[in-house]
């Protein structure tokens, strides 16, 4: 019997092994229970095909479907590492630990950035096996550059990650989590011994040693730090130096995208590989699998030059997909292809399902798929008729897939990112032209560096760099330019996962109806705006009575959100206001959630000062007493102390009279400690806010 998905079998599979994987995200049952049940089910499926296959089908499929679901459960579980009883978190007595560097080197500010898998705990000499990743930052002042492969021995116990401290922060905690990461440790050149640094001989360390050497060339020729910065993050997959305001920039054009390696430069690569070697095609009888064997081994040297960056490896499979069976003359559905490559994907690492990146590339994907079509029959051009005609008709594709692929990701990208680009429409055609030309010439640039660098003809070189320097330029200025526009971006834009799954139901439920012509989708889809117009209003009048303080937990910074309605300000110091990055990360999930739609900032004095908010008093002191001037005793609600020269908690007892005592972002955990410390013994408590989390008020 055909059925909606009869011609879709890994739409069903996909399905039900995500089913799974979310289960186990969100609910846990011990292991035991689901291998019985996962034993008892195949025991039951082999039962059936053996003695009733041919009038079972459908129960088949639904016990095949339950197995699925059951194995990406289980797969899950195991993926969570901590689960492991030989975890270094499991491990209570041990002085040293053996790590390797597993990952590229990132470059901090002051710190070199790795991941490195544990491998032995050390106590009195005696060694035991050990698993876990750790999260290691190197004091650059100390070490130098640690390298893929290298094997420490590391004194002391790392540290638990810990979550975030502000209200509705991003939460780094669990962003490790899924990747396996539960630990960091902060070393000196005191702190470990290198006891093997040879590297090993794996794809791996061929592909980072590639991305090193590609990231050597640049280095070496694109002489401006911005240009080199975006060459970099574009082509290679390094982000470590791209200013914040440029990251801001880009954000606001709806083209972040661009600086991260992803399925769109694996698409570009592919069309313009699939333009230039297409006549191989039409070349006798082996033409097709030279044309094959190029594309790919293309796709996946880039792959390598990326350092296998999960983005490019999931497109690159998906892209070997659908070469192979058009090669081998087998028909590919599009949706089958993509849930085929999304499958062994999760089957390989099933928590990715967590990854926004992921979930926007699948999303993106199935725009284009299902949604571009549609778009393209509205405006028609006859690209026969002169080469504008055919640059209009180029351009207005360009323009539907960036609409197709805006449509799929638009209830995520606001449920995670809380913003939304206004000008995506006229910045994306020029991004998108600008971008394909500095990737196909940063990539043809390597190539070509390489050889000349060889030849020594370094003067080809530098032309070469010249060229592309006036590419990311040009790039630059788009996205700067589309940032400076009025109204360039809407912020604060909030959706709950209730919405997010409302709005892509009506989205699915509108594709339906296009397609069925059938009055139920009417129905349901009106049902879907029904329930968004009412969720938003709840929102709306929930915002407008709300009245509160929050001051931030923000280190080395005082910041604190006033929120009237759905009014907001923001009073901090000069640095804090002048860090959007900062601002961003802390603070704007907050105001996005309480439904702020206008906001200001207001410079919070460097000197002592009094500010009432919310009908109570605050004294945020700077500054020891005998220098604060005040002729009559101090009486006030709250007492913020946000200098740690204010180090001992005699320097304001019976000077101050106050309810609350707090300790701001500008107090290291050591000053902060005995301070806490000496005022509980003396009967106060004191909150310190980068321990104890930000206070709402």
């Amino acid at each position: 019997m055909n059925t909606l998905f009869s011609n879709y079998p890994f739409v069903r599979y996909t399905t039900a092994l995500i089913a799974g994987i979310i289960s186990c995200i969100y609910f846990r049952i011990e292991i035991p229970y689901l291998l019985a049940l996962n034993i008892g089910l195949a025991i039951t499926y082999a039962f059936i095909y053996i003695l009733f296959e041919a009038r079972s089908r459908n129960v088949l499929g639904g016990i095949g479907l339950l197995i699925l679901f059951t194995f990406g459960y289980y797969n899950s579980y195991k993926s969570f590492t901590i689960n492991d009883i030989s975890h270094i978190s499991k491990q209570k007595s041990y002085s040293y630990y053996k790590a390797e560097i597993t990952s590229l080197v990132e470059e901090k500010p002051k710190s070199w950035k790795a991941i490195a898998d544990v491998e032995q705990v050390a106590f009195d000499k005696k060694y035991e096996k050990a698993t876990g990743k750790i999260l290691l930052y190197f004091d650059k002042n100390t070490v130098s550059k640690p390298k893929y492969g290298e094997k420490l021995l590391i004194k002391g116990k790392p540290n638990l990650v810990e979550g975030p401290k502000n209200p509705n922060e991003f939460d780094y905690k669990q962003y490790l989590e899924y990747q396996g990461i539960y630990h960091q440790h902060y070393l000196k050149d005191t702190s470990f011994v290198k006891i093997d640094s040879r590297t090993k001989a794996n794809i791996i360390s061929f592909a980072y040693k590639i991305n090193n050497n590609c990231d050597s060339l640049f280095t070496q020729y694109l002489e401006s730090k911005t240009e080199l910065a975006v060459a970099n993050a574009m082509i290679l997959g390094l982000r470590d130096d791209i200013d914040n305001e440029l990251i801001q920039a880009y954000s606001a054009a709806g083209a972040i995208h661009v600086l991260s390696v992803s399925g769109l430069h694996v698409g570009v690569i592919y069309i313009i590989l699939a333009w230039v070697l297409g006549f191989l095609k039409a070349r006798g009888k082996y033409g097709k699998w030279f044309f094959l064997g190029i594309i790919l081994l293309i796709l996946w040297l880039y792959a390598a030059i990326t350092g296998f960056s999960a983005p490019v490896l999931r497109s690159t499979f998906m892209f070997s997909l659908i070469l192979i069976a058009e090669t081998i003359n087998r028909q590919h559905n599009s949706f089958n292809t993509v849930c085929i490559s999304a499958f062994c994907i999760l089957v390989y690492n099933p928590l990715l399902i967590t990854s926004v990146g992921f979930l926007l590339s699948y999303l993106a994907v199935f725009g284009m798929i299902q949604i571009q079509p549609l778009l393209n029959p509205l405006f028609v051009v006859d690209k026969r008729k002169s080469i504008l005609y055919w640059i209009l008709d180029r351009l207005w594709k360009v323009t539907t897939v960036a609409i197709a692929a805006q449509i799929a990701t638009l209830p995520i990208t606001i449920y995670y990112f809380h913003q939304f680009p206004n000008y995506f429409l006229l910045a994306n055609p020029l991004v998108i032209f600008f971008s394909s030309f500095v990737l196909i010439g940063g990539l043809v640039f390597l190539v070509l560096a390489a050889i000349f660098s060889w030849l020594k003809l370094f003067v080809v070189n530098h032309f070469l760099a010249t060229v592309l320097n006036f590419l990311v330029k040009a790039l630059n200025w788009t996205v700067i330019y589309t940032e400076s526009m009025p109204f360039s971006i809407s912020k604060y834009l909030h959706l709950s996962q209730l919405e997010m799954a409302i709005m892509y139901a009506l989205i699915i439920g509108l594709l339906i109806l296009i397609y069925t012509k059938k009055y139920f989708w009417v129905q349901f889809s009106a049902a879907c705006c029904a329930l968004l117009i009412g969720l938003s209003a709840k929102s709306f009048i929930t915002a407008q009575q709300q009245n509160l303080v929050c001051l931030h937990a923000v280190p080395k910074a005082t910041a604190i959100s006033v929120i009237n309605g759905s009014n907001a300000t923001l009073i901090a110091n000069k640095e804090f206001q002048n860090d959007r990055k900062n601002i961003s990360y802390r603070i704007n999930n907050f105001w996005s959630i309480k439904s702020v739609s206008k906001s200001q900032f207001q410079e919070l004095p460097e000197s002592s000062s009094i500010q009432f908010l919310k009908g109570k008093s605050f004294l945020f002191l700077s500054e020891k007493l005998n220098s604060v001037k005040n002729d009559n005793p101090l009486v006030v609600d709250y007492l913020v102390l946000r200098n740690k020269k204010l180090r001992y908690f005699v320097d304001i007892k019976n000077k101050i009279t106050f309810k609350y005592l707090i300790l701001d972002g500008n107090f290291t955990t050591f000053y902060a400690q005995r301070f806490q410390q000496e005022a509980q013994s003396d009967g106060v408590l004191a909150y310190y806010l980068l321990k104890d989390g930000a206070l709402v008020l």
